[in-house]
């Protein structure tokens, strides 16, 4: 049994004249559009766009062989075209891992939120491994293009109660954690206050001083658990607007930890998977409730 799968809750259906783009090949259409867009970007250079490339050929190739049924799922590329053309985005999709249990055996839940533009199959492959190591399901909603708006809290709190209730061994007093890629921070922010989650989680994430200093975010997350982890090199992102965020929550007496690594850039969550697991990993376990 496939433990990967792709969710459109029932009663959902919006109008998607690009639904294609969800059947079609994710492998070949995110490199081929990865080795122009790599090549365009005037601030990046050949180093950073040779090894962006070259990860996600290694990555899409061991999801072909390890989980193929996985790009065999519909996805959600299509929503961000409607994204960019004014059209309806919200059908409550979401993808899934759920990691194989014991008898009785419960689970934490993971929830990521993807950055611009779209959410891929290669992000819920991207948290497998973590999902195994600490017992967590992992849902990955989808959101557009990527571009979190203030009804975010709406979209991720309709999919975290779409996947408890539709997966029983999932149970939020086992810890549930809320991450965000790039522009993913933003609805880390605005959906970090409709659940009790158990922490937050910023990776190369736009973060907004102005909402982190709102009276509901600093009520609800003073003395609380928040993780970021960004690049020195990112250019998408800039370190010094992390610092500043980093700065507004610590005033605001939120308990964030906070890692910036010299020789990492906006693809640091894949590019530097190991490291970023591991101090993922490492964070929750000693947050957890």
């Amino acid at each position: 049994m496939s433990r990967f799968h792709s969710i459109e809750p029932a009663g959902s259906d919006i109008f998607r004249p690009f639904q294609k783009l969800s059947t079609t090949n994710e492998a070949r259409l995110v490199q081929r559009s990865t080795a122009v867009l790599t090549r365009l970007d005037p601030l990046m250079s050949r180093t950073h766009a040779a090894r962006v490339r070259e990860t996600l050929a290694v990555e899409y190739a061991a999801m072909a062989a390890e989980s193929p049924e996985l790009l065999n799922l519909h996805g959600s590329t299509d929503l961000a075209i409607n994204h960019l053309t004014g059209l309806s985005i919200h059908n409550g999709h979401y993808f899934a891992f759920i990691p194989e249990t014991a008898h009785a055996e419960k689970l934490g839940l993971f929830v990521f939120l993807h950055g611009n533009a779209g959410n891929f199959r290669l992000m819920i492959w991207r948290w497998r491994q973590l999902a195994e190591a600490l017992k967590v399901a992992v849902i990955a909603p989808s959101y557009g293009f990527g571009f979190w708006g203030k009804d975010s809290a709406k979209v991720v709190d309709q999919a975290v109660g779409d996947a408890i209730s539709r997966w029983p061994q999932i149970m939020p007093d086992h810890g549930m954690w809320l991450a965000g890629l790039s522009d993913g921070g933003n609805g880390v922010t605005r959906a970090g206050l409709v659940r009790p989650w158990s922490g937050l989680i910023y990776l190369s994430a736009t973060m907004r001083p102005k909402e982190l200093v709102e009276k509901e975010f600093k009520d609800r997350w003073k003395g609380r658990p928040v993780l970021v982890l960004n690049g020195q090199r990112d250019h998408n992102v800039w370190p010094g607007s992390v610092r500043k965020a980093v700065a507004v929550l610590k005033i605001g007496g939120v308990d964030v930890s906070h890692e910036c690594y010299d020789n990492e850039d906006h693809f640091m969550t894949f590019g530097a998977a190991r490291v970023v697991d591991d101090r993922i990993q490492s964070w929750i376990s000693a947050n957890r409730p």
